[in-house]
């Protein structure tokens, strides 16, 4: 049922056209003074001369184009008045709009009827969606269109925006308690963040500490140690790899001894046509196995040499590792010798100076005493003078 302030005042044509238009907007557009829509509607706007005065007929209140148009207000609005920006009153009310579209899908669970807010608002839905945010928010709130009094004319116009506002407001508070409900059961405290990043900031101030700077530095020491004994391993052992070159290549086949064993491999079949001629050439005959078990021998015995050559370096790093090692053992036993001596002598001087100072606080009382019988002596013969 439409209050009787807002009763149509056009014709069926008007209202064909209002539907005709497309889908309308869900937000109040005020009018401003001076825009393209304002000129575009009175330049549609018949003229009035001869059927009517302005002045006979009171304005009235007219459904146009989705939002609420007043002809009477809306002239008498100021040329340079200072209006709120109406895109910023739009996105805001879209906002709340879409949050409570959001809301009514989500409590509908897919219903057909309930997916979207008509404009204007309905009282019964909208007792439907406050009473819903209610319930979630206090657990006991009942609101139904028997018992709710408190915002009679939420059907008209000029009320949906503040009906909308209420609807966001509820929203908050259900996100709101949401959040906290949440942060509880997942084990979230303030306090104990806050705690935690006390905590933080003195272990930073701990690793700023002298003693913290000085074990860094002991471990940055021991890092670099580290990298040189490695750079030491790694060059001794491209040594080692030089040195036993010669019989990798021994074991692996040398190309000189190759040839002079097909060398020898030719004399001998040479020597064996010629000794058929030549008999006494046979004695000059060459044994290849003789010349490899030759160079067998050889190999194995520069094999034993390099090897003996080995032992005896490493022989020799280690003594003079183990006469440096004595050494510094040695400097480190004077070292702590002497501290004990000079640490005894500390004692022995500590041990005379309080000797001393005991000797000395001794004395310094007994003058005192006697200072102190002197005084008394002289006052005692200043009465008896007096006397």
């Amino acid at each position: 049922m439409i209050p009787q302030r807002y009763a149509p005042a056009q014709s069926s044509v008007g209202r064909k056209s209002r539907i005709g238009e497309g889908k309308p907007s869900m937000l109040p557009k005020p009018r401003r003074p001076g825009s393209t829509d304002r000129q575009s509607t009175e330049a549609r706007r018949p003229s009035t001369a001869g059927h009517r005065s302005s002045s006979a007929e009171p304005a009235r209140n007219t459904f146009g184009g989705g939002r609420l148009s007043r002809e009477a207000s809306a002239t008498k609005l100021p040329i340079n008045g200072r209006t709120p920006s109406e895109d910023r009153k739009s996105r805001s009310l879209q906002t709340r709009l879409d949050r409570a579209l959001a809301f009514q899908a989500l409590a509908s669970r897919g219903g057909a009827s309930n997916m979207t807010l008509v404009r204007p608002l309905t009282i019964a839905r909208f007792v439907d969606i406050v009473g819903a945010l209610l319930a979630t928010i206090t657990r006991d709130a009942k609101l139904n269109n028997d018992n709710y009094s408190w915002l009679k004319a939420v059907n008209t116009l000029h009320a949906f925006p503040h009906a909308l506002a209420l609807i966001a407001y509820l929203l908050d508070l259900v996100n709101h308690i949401y959040l906290r409900s949440l942060q509880a059961m997942l084990g979230i405290d303030d306090e104990r963040i806050a705690e935690l990043q006390q905590l933080i900031k003195k272990y930073e101030t701990c690793l700023h500490d002298e003693t913290e700077r000085a074990s860094r530095g002991k471990e940055a020491r021991f890092v670099e140690r580290h990298a040189a004994l490695l750079s030491a391993l790694r060059a001794e052992r491209a040594a080692r790899r030089d040195c036993g070159k010669p019989a990798t290549e021994a074991r692996s086949g040398d190309p000189n001894h190759k040839k002079t064993l097909d060398s020898c491999v030719e004399y001998k079949q040479g020597l064996i046509h010629l000794s058929a001629q030549f008999p006494h050439l046979a004695s000059l005959a060459i044994d290849e196995k003789w010349y490899s078990v030759r160079r067998r021998s050889w190999l194995s015995g520069r094999r034993r040499r390099w090897t003996a050559a080995w032992m005896q370096r490493e022989q020799q790093a280690l003594e003079e590792e183990v006469s440096r090692e004595s050494s510094e053992a040695a400097e480190w036993s004077r070292q702590l010798q002497d501290t004990r001596n000079k640490l005894a002598a500390y004692l022995a001087e500590q041990k005379n100076y309080d000797r001393v100072e005991q000797e000395l606080d001794f004395w310094g009382l007994y003058g005192k005493r006697r200072s102190s019988g002197k005084l008394l002596e002289q006052f005692t013969a200043d009465q008896l003078s007096v006397e």
